[in-house]
């Protein structure tokens, strides 16, 4: 980009971009690492007597989610308005782009295919269709999901391990939640609590 052209349009669209990614790791559980620490949280804090599913959150977190997803850009707006007020080529540029990458390939299907499924799987369908005993867990249908993508090669092993952060959350955070359980569990943390 030129110099000094980001008040054109494009801090608008980083700003609403950035601020549309919490708000929509807040609507699912299976958005962002800490949400199934939530919900297990919930379960041993009311012990057990209330679980919250994939659906439930979603459902909660619908009617908030989507208003958020409304307003904030019109907050951005106001705090930060665009110099670019119209783009009226938008529409013919976004399908010359479309063109451009021509029809959906199989690997593509094969993606759209398995996020539906996940979805399925994670609104909790097969146990509310045919009974518990189908009930899928979150990170087993995750593992479903990258199973399949791997079996049909849509992405290689290779194309796994690149993502390190992802890895190193999966590893970081589980270690810490663990470790901070045991903690809780022998009495430090309560102990601290009561000392500092």
């Amino acid at each position: 980009p030129e110099l000094n052209t980001s008040g054109k349009i494009g801090r608008y669209l980083s700003l609403v971009n950035y601020n549309i990614n919490p708000i929509t790791s807040a609507m699912f559980i299976t958005a962002t690492a800490p949400n199934p620490l939530i919900v297990s949280l919930i379960a041993k804090g009311t012990h057990g007597s209330f679980e919250l599913s994939w659906s439930m959150w979603a459902v909660a977190a619908l009617v908030p989610g989507l208003c958020s997803l409304i307003v904030m850009p019109l907050v951005i707006y106001l705090l930060y308005p665009p110099e670019v007020k119209s783009t009226p080529d938008a529409p013919r540029f976004a399908r010359e782009k479309l063109q451009a990458l021509g029809p959906v390939t199989l690997p593509e299907k094969i993606t759209l295919g398995v996020f539906a499924l996940l979805l399925v799987l994670w609104a909790g369908i097969p146990a509310m269709v045919f009974g518990p005993a189908l009930a899928v867990n979150p990170t087993t249908a995750a593992l479903i999901g990258l199973a399949v993508l791997l079996a049909t090669g849509v992405l290689s092993w290779e194309d796994v391990l690149k993502h390190k952060g992802a890895w190193d959350t999966v590893v970081w955070f589980s270690a810490l939640v663990m470790m901070a359980s045991f903690l809780g569990k022998l009495g430090l943390i309560g102990w601290l609590s009561q000392t500092v």
